[in-house]
């Protein structure tokens, strides 16, 4: 074979590469390994062409391969190539190799419609882009780049084999319509939990995968951990998964099952709790709208005017709910029980009477008329054990009304809302503290939201 290039001089001459012999003896192949090529030379006469070799030279920029429409198998390997050009004519092409080169950017490979295996690994890319129109690519190798991030792959529905190894990627996006994936290998990256990579899982035909030397490696146990959440899988970083890691797995799973179900409960209790009380919130608010008139703080002898003690022992009525609250509806009172602490927000002081609440140590109440709380008081005084009490918006209004709270014997810490008429008396904090002068030892004006 004549080569017509030398490493000295830039220029081609328009002569074929080849002999009418060479090209006869083998028409639909070319191997120009390791020619010492800066560029790639014009192809006259070749257009049977169906392999292609360039491995191993110099060329920097691909060009004059316009007319070999019939190729389907083209190596540029080990080249200097920075760009992706110069294929749009090359419509048959099956397998494309531009590993080891100074490419930045996978682009301009839209026209290859039948292409099957795209291998740039060992060059420069940094995003996996510009390849949704690649309907039948089968493998991609993007080993050794600069990816941070797999993004969600649209177009390549019959990607089967991914190599992604010796990348910087941490975060994979969901692919779950990748059916046809088979072979994931993800490893020497910088994923650092199971989370961050937790879309790979979801891959349904997923049966060779490889995690090894990331960070998640590290974490124990990692194998049963993977086979836990990825059923279909079958080889894990190059080792056969075991039936005995398959069952340890199913253990797993079950337990994280469990807590999953766990958490959501508690996420649904904790969002009742607070769209609870904040309803009653707003009824208590309401109430407390309709009655500023009469609930103004009074110093006095401890003797309420007849309208006072009708708004205090009078039954308060719910106001109407607007439509936002109908799911609410009938939800007046909220009662949780802590530990030995017992909270009561709204209508709820007949909880008081159950058996089950005599160990309570502290009682939080709020958005209960204090007429109520009076009432429920000798109720209190059975409670053996309880010495803190904690009174929110409950609607004090007289320094008298504190009488009642005497009668408890055991309080050793009271908390009452700044919220509450009562605390704005100049004599309050003196009143209550030779109230409870024998007992108290801690007095709060404001206690915090709960």
């Amino acid at each position: 074979m004549r080569i017509l290039f030398e490493d000295t001089s830039l220029t081609v001459e328009a002569r074929p590469i080849r002999s009418q012999f060479e090209r006869e003896a083998s028409p639909d192949r070319l191997n120009l390994n390791r020619k010492n090529l800066y560029v790639c030379p014009p192809m006259a006469h070749e257009d049977q062409l169906r392999l292609l070799n360039f491995q191993n030279n110099f060329i920097s920029r691909i060009e004059n391969l316009d007319n070999l429409v019939n190729l389907v198998f083209l190596d540029m390997f080990n080249n200097q190539i920075e760009s992706i050009r110069g294929l749009d004519e090359l419509v048959n092409l099956r397998v494309l190799m531009l590993s080891r080169n100074r490419i930045r950017r996978i682009e301009n490979l839209d026209s290859l419609v039948r292409l099957d295996v795209l291998d740039l690994h060992s060059n420069q890319i940094i995003a996996i882009e510009n390849i949704s129109k690649l309907l039948a690519l089968r493998v991609l190798n993007l080993e050794d780049n600069l990816i941070e991030r797999v993004p969600t792959l649209t177009g390549v529905s019959n990607l089967g084999e991914l190599n992604l190894k010796r990348n910087k990627i941490r975060y994979f996006d969901r692919n779950s319509h990748l059916n046809q994936l088979r072979r994931l290998v993800l490893s020497d990256n910088r994923v650092a939990t199971f989370e961050d990579v937790s879309a790979v899982f979801e891959i349904p035909g997923l049966t060779e995968l490889a995690m090894d030397q990331n960070k998640v490696s590290e974490a124990e146990p990692y194998r049963t951990s993977i086979v836990s959440r990825c059923k279909s899988i079958k080889l894990l970083d190059g080792r056969r998964v075991l039936e005995e890691e398959r069952r340890s797995a199913a253990k797993i799973a079950k337990k994280d099952a469990e807590k999953r179900r766990e958490m959501e409960r508690r996420t649904t209790q904790v969002e009742e709790r607070k769209r609870c009380i904040e309803h009653i919130r707003q009824i208590w608010d309401e109430q407390m709208a309709g009655h500023s008139a009469t609930s103004q703080p009074h110093m006095g002898d401890g003797h309420a005017t007849s309208q006072e003690k009708k708004s205090a022992t009078s039954p308060q009525r719910s106001p109407k709910r607007s439509g936002k609250n109908k799911p609410l509806e009938g939800k007046s009172a909220y009662v949780e029980l802590e530990d030995s602490t017992l909270r009561i927000f709204g209508n709820g002081v007949g909880v008081l009477d159950r058996s089950e609440i005599a160990s309570i140590t502290a009682l939080h109440i709020e958005m209960v008329p204090f007429a109520k709380i009076e009432h429920a008081i000798p109720k209190l005084e059975r409670f053996a054990l309880l010495n803190t009490l904690d009174l929110g918006p409950v609607n004090l209004c007289r320094l008298k009304e504190l009488n009642q709270l005497s009668g408890l014997k055991r309080l050793r810490h009271l908390s009452i809302s700044a919220e509450n008429p009562v605390t704005q008396l100049s004599m309050f904090r003196l009143y209550t503290v030779l109230l409870f002068a024998d007992t108290l030892e801690t007095l709060c004006l404001a206690i915090p939201d709960l």
